[in-house]
């Protein structure tokens, strides 16, 4: 393909409507500019506070997921982060401080945390292959993933090899570069953003943890208004192996899915921070985007526990337990829901689960860890970047989704889409089964609530890396790694899953786990998930756990929600439609509604 040379645009990310390079994002989120903005700090069930890396200027804008713990005490150096309250230029890319460490705080989770869990197979190897991560500019890019490294015995990375035209090409050995909006080396700017950098971090560390020989390539976008086309270039240009995207923004009706649905890439994205439908963001949104695009695997967000060298996740809520925190309390758990604009793809369709009440595309996909919980003191994800003082503790779906898609790349089971082989095979997965990402009650089903099989908040489960393997390399003996696997009830209820016939990667036959009944339904239902038509006008028909406002006048099957049909921009009128009177309602409504006891 003729290599495209997107448009550099000079536009501030908040300015709304602003589209660099044509139509990469599409205009005008869903609330004003003077809804309440999401807090920027906030604190965890243990009492900690946590800072995002990214936060919000503008309702429902584009920002990585990434959250810091905010450490102090003597030796930590932490210095409290502070938005600013009237930024000159793109606030995105303004520091907000930072306290980082002179060295990983003790109990974070490291590589040895990582290649234990997930099972990975030390044979395992990705030879060079590229990750590439879409991030904002970052000009300490090289020296940061280097300091991780050197300090877990990682190997540094060494700058990328480039073809006479930039293009970086690692040519079998692992290797390190950055490439600005065209895909070469030639475009990436010296000006950093380094309020992005405390993101570009962690990714980079995620990817060197769980793929020491992959290489990272950094595909930078100068705004976040390019960031969706940054993933064709990563296909087309870079020809990265998978592509991880840990930033995202509420569904807008009008987001454009083609930019991921290049055919020999492997495309992850965070699915967010606030929890199902990004309900603590406080105002009616939905689920993220590009996370609830087609051709993107959602990955969601487990605190991953380890406690004499065993490991065991559950769905990564730091609000569980707090009861309703609708609108600004505890800000950290992973996302998951229905989407709005794209209609259930073909491999849900015939996976054999119930997705709820959500007969559109549910997230998330996969799930890793977003928050870490040693035995001792500690917790969170040990991460390095200079811009924020060094060291810091970090957590969120934005370390899980970079860790995902290495994963997968040195596992072979990366370089084009996998959904259908994931959903056919959800025994290659570790069955994340307690817990839920629902403080403010908005939901009772499987899209907000873990349970055997796809859930919303972990889909399918974690990498199993000894069984994703063997999807690879039929010959390997998934089962006879040493004993560190996530609990030993997740094996067992994997072991018990129906054989799906141990197809090779490049098979699609085979259902993933035992449906409620025949057709993977529930009874009365249609195959769209929706009660048969006859049933449409029936007052007793609850929506509410379809989206916040749902209402029992009439039946999921008349919204844009419910209709397989309406997916992308035609349903999203109505949707807005709809979406606009609830918006008038819902704060009186949940101002009178009582809070919701602890889960």
């Amino acid at each position: 393909m003729t290599r495209t040379n997107f448009v550099r645009s000079a536009c501030l990310t908040v300015a709304i409507g602003c589209i660099a390079g044509g139509t990469a994002r599409a205009a005008g989120p869903l609330a004003s500019s003077s809804a309440r903005l999401r807090p920027s700090h906030h604190l965890d069930r243990f009492g900690r506070t946590l800072e995002d890396i990214c936060p919000e200027y503008v309702p429902n804008q584009r920002r990585c997921y990434a959250q810091r713990i905010v450490r102090g005490g003597a030796g930590d150096a932490a210095t409290p982060d502070v938005r600013p309250a009237a930024p000159s230029a793109d606030p995105t890319c303004q520091a907000v401080g930072g306290g980082g460490g002179k060295t990983p705080f003790a109990g974070t989770m490291a590589p040895k945390d990582v290649l234990a869990a997930y099972r990975i197979p030390a044979s395992t190897k990705a030879d060079g292959k590229i990750v590439a991560l879409v991030e904002l500019p970052s000009v300490h890019g090289m020296t940061d993933v280097n300091a991780y490294r050197n300090e877990y015995g990682i190997p540094a990375l060494p700058a990328c090899p480039v073809d006479a035209s930039g293009v970086p090409a690692p040519g079998g050995t692992a290797c390190f570069a950055r490439v600005g909006e065209d895909g070469t080396t030639r475009s990436v700017t010296s000006v950093d953003c380094a309020g992005w950098s405390g993101e570009t971090g962690l990714d980079m560390d995620m990817v060197s943890a769980a793929c020491p020989d992959c290489s990272i390539v950094l595909v930078e976008a100068n705004n976040t208004n390019d960031l969706d086309q940054m993933n064709t270039v990563a296909a087309t240009v870079v020809g990265a192996a998978a592509a991880s995207n840990s930033w995202g923004g509420p569904e807008t009706g009008r987001d454009d899915a083609s930019f991921y649905a290049s055919p020999n890439i492997l495309t992850f994205a965070a699915s967010g921070d606030s929890g199902y439908l990004n309900e603590a963001l406080g105002r009616l949104t939905g689920t993220s985007f590009p996370s609830s695009a087609p051709s993107v695997i959602a990955v969601g967000g487990t605190t991953l526990r380890e406690t004499g060298g065993q490991y065991s996740e559950v769905v990564w809520n730091d609000a569980a337990g707090q009861g309703a925190v609708f609108g600004g309390g505890n800000l950290g758990a992973g996302g998951s829901g229905c989407s709005t604009e794209f209609p259930r793809p073909a491999w849900q369709v015939g996976a054999g689960f119930t997705f709820g009440k959500c007969s559109q595309r549910a997230t998330v996909d996969l799930s890793a860890a977003a928050q870490f919980e040693p035995a001792g003191a500690g917790g969170g994800i040990a991460a390095y970047d200079a811009d924020d003082g060094g060291w810091n503790s970090v957590v969120g779906t934005s370390a899980a989704t970079p860790l995902v898609a290495a994963i997968m790349v040195r596992l072979g089971l990366a370089g084009k889409d996998n959904h259908q082989l994931f959903y056919d095979h959800i025994a290659a997965f570790n069955d994340i089964t307690s817990g839920d990402n629902d403080n403010d009650a908005l939901c009772s089903d499987v899209m907000c609530t873990a349970g055997k099989g796809w859930d919303g908040p972990t889909g399918l489960g974690s990498p199993n890396g000894e069984r994703l393997y063997a999807l690879v390399d039929p010959g390997f003996d998934a089962d006879a790694g040493a004993a560190t696997s996530l609990d030993a009830s997740a094996d067992a209820a994997r072991d018990a899953a129906p054989s799906t016939g141990g197809a090779s990667a490049g098979d699609s036959g085979g259902r993933g786990a035992a449906a409620e009944d025949d057709a993977g339904f529930d009874a009365g239902e249609s195959e769209a998930g929706c009660p048969s038509a006859g049933d449409c006008s029936d007052a007793s028909v609850d929506t509410s756990d379809v989206f916040p406002g749902g209402s029992k006048t009439g039946c999921a099957c008349s919204s844009a929600l419910a209709s397989p049909s309406s997916g992308g921009a035609g349903g999203a009128s109505a949707l807005a439609i709809g979406l606009a009177v609830l918006a008038l309602w819902w704060p009186s409504a949940r101002r009178a509604r009582p809070s919701a006891s602890a889960k």
